[in-house]
């Protein structure tokens, strides 16, 4: 899987300032291994990405491997690495809109069944909060762009 044109699993060793040879020792596999899963010429097994989630300090790798499969592009929000900032605005917009989902689904929901006059609504339902789950998740990666500021830096990221 790509993104921005390199193989995220490449991107993240490199933001870890690893080299093959590193990063496929602390994996316990063969740097020709490694090579192939960055090429992308082997699928990279789920036990060899939680070791390179530990090793390169990168949960986002985690979650863009589970969305690197048409089941999890179905499931899982897509979620990007965001700054602070941009974190707090799109769960604070989210959230907003929490209100008046809760009493939408009440209403649809006080029969205990959807009927096609009420399908659109929930719907909308549905999405909101796909955009909130968005949100909220994008909390859990906001690190990821301070932690690899500050290792090419060699700086601290203020808290």
């Amino acid at each position: 899987m790509t993104t921005n044109g390199m193989n995220i699993y490449k991107e993240a060793r490199q933001r870890a300032h690893m080299t093959v040879e590193a990063a496929a020792e602390m994996l316990n596999i063969a740097p020709r291994s490694l090579q192939h899963y960055e090429a992308g010429d082997r699928a990279v097994p789920d036990d060899v990405v939680a070791d390179m989630i530990g090793a390169y300090n990168t949960p986002f790798l985690g979650y863009l491997h589970l969305r690197s499969n048409a089941v999890g592009k179905m499931v899982l929000p897509d979620v990007c690495e965001t700054g602070p900032a941009r974190c707090a605005i799109k769960t604070t917009l989210a959230t907003e809109e929490v209100p008046a989902i809760a009493r939408k689904m009440l209403t649809i929901s006080e029969d205990d069944r959807i009927d096609s006059s009420e399908r659109n609504c929930f719907r909308q339902i549905q999405g909101a909060a796909v955009k909130l789950a968005a949100a909220f998740l994008s909390i859990c990666f906001v690190r990821e762009k301070e932690n690899a500021v500050r290792r090419a830096t060699g700086r601290r990221t203020e808290r």
